[in-house]
Formats: C-alpha cells, structure tokens, sequence
C-alpha cells in the first residue's frame, strides 16, 4: 500500500485497463442511468483511500452484465455489475463491495500478482474466446483483476475493507452480508459463470470470518429507501435478463423478494408471472436438496465455464 513504480511491460497493465474500458463503451456495455452511476461513483469515492501512485485514477461504473460480480483494475477503475446491484439491499452492502474493491487497487494486487507468477498463458487462452482479439492484450496480466486473485490477496482486500467501513459512516456489518447474499446459488442445477466474488475463498468462511471481524463493531449507517429508488430499475431489468438468459430459477427468486417489498405494485407481479412461464416444466430446485455429487460438479462448472 506503498508507491509501486512500475516496471518494463507492467505500464501495458494500464495500458490495457484504459482499452478494456473503451471495450465496454464501445460495445455499449456501460449501464449508463445517470442516477445510477453517481450513486455508485459517490460512494466509491468516498471510500478509496488517496492514490500512491501516478497511473491510478479512481473512477467508477456500472456493468449491464446479471452476473453478481465487481472487480477492479490496476489504473483504479472499478466497474460493479447490474446483477450485483440487483441483489443489494442498501448503500451499505454497496459500500461493502466497492471497500473490498477499492484495495485491490491500493494494494497494488494486479502488478504483484503479475509479478508473483506468470498466467500470461492461461488468460490468453481463457480470454481470447471471450474478449475476442482484445484477450491477447488482457492476458498480460489483467486475468485475475477480472476473474478472482488468491487467496491470500482476497483476504487482505476483505480485511482491509473492515478497516474502511469502521471509519466510514456505513454499517460495517454489511460486509459478511455481501457473502451471505451471493452464496445463495437459486439456479443450483446449472451455475453461472464464476465470478470474482463466488470462487476466491470460499463464501461461506469469508462471511464467517468478516462476521468475526465486525462483531464489535458500532452499527453505521444503512438508508435502504433511497437506495432502492435509485437501484429499483436495475432490479427490473436484472430479472429481464435472466428470464432471456434462460435463468428462471434466479429470475423467480429476484421477482418475488419485489412482491414481498412492495406488495401493492401488479407491475412485479406480472414480472413474477414471466418468470414463471421461462420456467416452463421443469421444477423448482432447492439447493439444499443436490448431493455432495451435485454439488461438486457444479463447483467444477463454476470453474470451467
């Protein structure tokens, strides 16, 4: 969390960080809600501590993936997925992720990953396929920004992030109730793709051990009202998007937690109503009812997909 000057090839991390953002533009990718975006932004630039070094810039967007995912980038852009605000209750739990994020940026985590091993390999052939000609560039060491570093550097984001939210004027509490919230797996037949934040470590000892470091903690603020007028739209289409992904499970669990918070509004009904039509024949799945096989092999889908 010191200045890290950068050597040789390492400027491409920025380098490829500022082209993966015109990526998204390009693409339309950016979900662009005015109100949206500065709520994000507000809150991470509140929490970021103050740069060490010239090539990080804070800035901060917003996805239009259903994905419950967020990352960071070396150069301090930090992008969160409309599937991730979808499933948060307040700024708190918003501020959980981009605090989490937010140190991945100011420990440098991206330049001594690149520096502690070489995935130049494996992210080239992971994400050639997914980024098209653009994965040649991310593979010079943007793979585990995207998609997950070790442990040990997950956890000292998360212990890092206590540290952040203790002085913040948000519920620090919030944090092991990120964990809590993704481990919920409603399409337990058939995952999505892994995420940072589902596979590095496991989500139910990170809720446990932040839940520790938390427990003597003041309770911060939480405004879940204002929150959801700003995020409401995004839940919407959230459950859109799984319902054309072909995700009903995930679409009928996101559409009913809307029927239970505003029982008076028929626009979520009829939003629950197709998602249940997406579903068709096949059954309702509880979780908690795979096997250990099942369960396994869906661990392994996570992985590889």
């Amino acid at each position: 969390y010191e200045p890290v000057p950068l050597k040789d090839k390492e400027h491409t991390l920025i380098e490829t960080s500022r082209e993966l953002h015109a990526y998204f533009a390009q693409r339309t990718a950016l979900y662009a809600d005015p109100k949206v975006a500065a709520l994000v932004s507000q809150i991470g630039q509140e929490l970021a501590p103050p740069a060490t070094d010239d090539y990080i810039h804070y800035h901060f967007y917003v996805l239009r993936d259903p994905s419950p995912n967020a990352f960071a980038l070396p150069n301090g852009d930090v992008y969160v997925h409309t599937g991730m605000l979808a499933r948060l209750a307040d700024d708190a739990e918003l501020a959980a992720v981009l605090a989490h994020e937010v140190n991945h940026v100011a420990g440098h985590h991206a330049i001594v990953d690149y520096r502690s091993s070489n995935k130049k390999i494996i992210a080239g052939l992971v994400l050639s396929g997914v980024f098209g000609g653009l994965g040649s560039l991310i593979s010079a060491g943007l793979y585990t920004s995207l998609y997950g570093f070790s442990r040990e550097l997950e956890q000292e984001a998360d212990d890092r992030a206590v540290l952040i939210l203790r002085n913040s004027r948000f519920d620090p509490h919030a944090l092991p109730e990120i964990y809590d919230i993704l481990a919920e797996d409603y399409d337990g037949v058939q995952p999505r793709i892994a995420t940072v934040w589902s596979t590095h470590p496991q989500l139910e000892a990170r809720a446990a051990r932040t839940r520790a470091q938390v427990a003597d903690a003041p309770v911060g603020q939480r405004d879940p009202d204002l929150f959801d007028s700003v995020v409401l739209p995004v839940r919407t289409m959230t459950i859109r998007d799984y319902i054309q992904d072909d995700y009903p499970r995930t679409a009928i669990a996101l559409a009913t937690d809307l029927t239970e918070r505003y029982p008076s509004r028929p626009e979520f009904y009829a939003l629950l109503g197709d998602a249940w039509a997406a579903m068709g024949p096949r059954a309702q799945t509880d979780a908690s009812e795979l096997t250990n096989g099942e369960k396994r092999r869906n661990a392994v889908r996570r992985v590889t997909k």
